[in-house]
């Protein structure tokens, strides 16, 4: 995580010497992405236990590529959330576009990666979904404040959000350790709005004909739609685990 600090506080100073970026953002950034980085270092410590490969249940000696490139993804967050301060500027924008598009293409790359090489692990799947969800409720912040996306948009996108931590603290009650249930609807959901995020950026290029426009709206409800039935999956999920809690109880009472 330090060596990735390293690189995002490097890939900063060359986009600094570059751009006319003003002194408060990298005055602030630096201090900033250096704690946030020390957090998650003290974060994946304290899941340490979770370092094992799904199938063999063998202990990691480190990590493995797979999690290096969620790592990657994961560590991106403050550059992206920092450099959207300078946006007014084009050359940013350029470097936003596709820095935005290639951090996306990351969450699919890892993970074509662990199922390929066979690296799928315990703590793979829970920094994968953190850090989609991490990168989203930021760069969600920074789109509505930019007015790239709608209202109602990012209300939907932050009790997503907040159904999904809700879930993982009332599963991980219930069954006595972190879990973290990944569904197609869940998978769709996130794909969909890395897609929208990096459609939403072409407008500050000038593509934003009546055309564009409108098929970006129409993604925009189609999008809602599915964070509607995703809510309603988890809401599902955590009442059936309840469910199987109450009963399980309640046979093990009848035994006693």
């Amino acid at each position: 995580m330090l060596a990735f600090f390293l690189m995002q506080g490097l890939l900063f100073g060359i986009i600094l010497c570059i751009a006319e970026i003003p002194l408060s953002i990298p005055f602030l950034y630096y201090p900033v992405s250096f704690l946030y980085h020390i957090a998650f270092i003290f974060a994946l410590i304290g899941m340490k236990r979770y370092f094992v490969l799904e199938n063999t249940g063998e202990v990691l000696s480190r990590i493995n590529l797979a999690n290096r490139i969620t790592l990657l993804r994961i560590s991106a967050i403050p550059s992206i959330f920092f450099l959207f301060f300078a946006i007014n500027l084009i050359l940013i924008r350029w470097i936003l576009l596709i820095y935005i598009s290639f951090i996306f293409l990351t969450d699919f790359i890892d993970g074509i990666l662990a199922r390929t090489l066979k690296q799928i692990t315990k703590i793979g799947r829970y920094i994968d979904s953190s850090g989609d969800y991490l990168i989203l409720f930021f760069t969600s912040i920074l789109y509505i404040y930019y007015s790239l996306i709608p209202t109602w948009l990012f209300l939907l996108i932050l009790a997503r959000i907040f159904t999904i931590a809700v879930t993982v603290v009332i599963m991980s009650f219930i069954k006595n350790e972190v879990v973290y249930t990944i569904s197609f609807l869940g998978k769709a959901s996130v794909f969909s709005l890395m897609l929208l995020f990096s459609l939403k950026l072409l407008p500050l290029f000038g593509v934003n004909n009546s055309i564009f426009t409108l098929i970006l709206s129409i993604c925009e409800y189609i999008i809602g739609g599915i964070l509607i039935v995703s809510l309603g999956e988890k809401v599902i999920l955590v009442v059936k685990a309840f469910l199987i809690k109450k009963k399980n109880c309640e046979r093990n009472g009848n035994r006693e």
